[in-house]
């Protein structure tokens, strides 16, 4: 052999590395593992969908009312520290809504009058028939 395939050989025995064998208790402990650190990780996501949930009327308002998209909620969201991608925003949107849509209209009707002068000043352009 040359030593330019030498040279190779060596390279692909490093990047391979030892066959690792498992035993069925060592498989059953990393499942465990596997299991344990996804439901550790299950409450950061519950506390985002509460406080997304807490800010459900405003989001509305601000979706139905003022006219903002998805992309601004979300981008307003970050500005507050709820760091959600934008299709987190529509899923949790879409999901949560249907059960609190009377909550969320009576809410927006509030918002609306309350924020009237400031919306229109600001050239949002503000739904009240909807």
């Amino acid at each position: 052999m040359t030593e330019i395939e030498n040279s190779k050989r060596s390279k692909v025995k490093k990047i391979r590395g030892k066959l690792q064998r498992f035993s069925a208790d060592q498989l059953s402990a990393g499942r465990e593992l596997l299991l344990q650190t996804a439901l550790r990780m299950k409450p950061n996501d519950q506390t985002q969908r509460r406080i997304f949930s807490s800010y459900l009327p405003e989001i509305y308002f601000l979706k139905e009312k003022v006219g903002c998209t998805f992309k601004s909620i979300t981008k307003y969201l970050k500005d507050i520290g709820l760091n959600l991608p934008d299709s987190s925003v529509r899923v949790y949107y879409s999901e949560m809504l249907p059960m609190r849509l009377q909550e969320c209209t009576d809410r927006a009707e509030v918002l609306a009058e309350q924020y009237k002068s400031d919306i229109e000043k600001n050239g949002f352009p503000i739904h009240l028939d909807q």
